[in-house]
């Protein structure tokens, strides 16, 4: 696994996934006692039309690309979690049949880059 293939996988797994899900969630809430707020989107989001329903699924595809790219340039060491002088250094590492490899090395482009050039490419 290198960088640009951990990141294709966020976005098919995590972000396609979290707006999709969400969608589903606000159209028709699943289980016998949704939550009031779920409740209240749902009937919230059905009344809109169809212009503005893909309208939020752009907003919603907004934040969930805000959050990852902020993650990735966390773990990347270019946004800091910190409130210290001396800043810590995140690693990922990805580890399959005794194999270690270091997904965010320094020498190779920045996770939050990839992710913004896989991203934007869809649109």
């Amino acid at each position: 696994m290198d960088s640009e293939y951990f990141v294709k996988g966020i976005v098919s797994s995590v972000r396609d996934s979290a707006v999709n899900d969400t969608l589903s969630l606000m159209e028709e809430p699943p289980g016998r006692r949704p939550r009031k707020k779920v409740i209240e989107l749902s009937e919230w989001y059905n009344e809109q039309s169809i212009t503005n329903k893909e309208m939020i699924k752009k907003a919603l595809y907004e934040v969930v690309d805000a959050s990852l790219f902020g993650i990735f340039a966390v773990i990347d060491g270019v946004r800091t979690i910190e409130d210290t002088e001396n800043k810590g250094v995140f690693k990922l590492f990805f580890n399959k049949d005794g194999e270690k490899k270091l997904i965010n090395e320094e020498s190779n482009e920045y996770l939050h880059d990839i992710y913004n050039s896989i991203t934007n490419s869809r649109e």
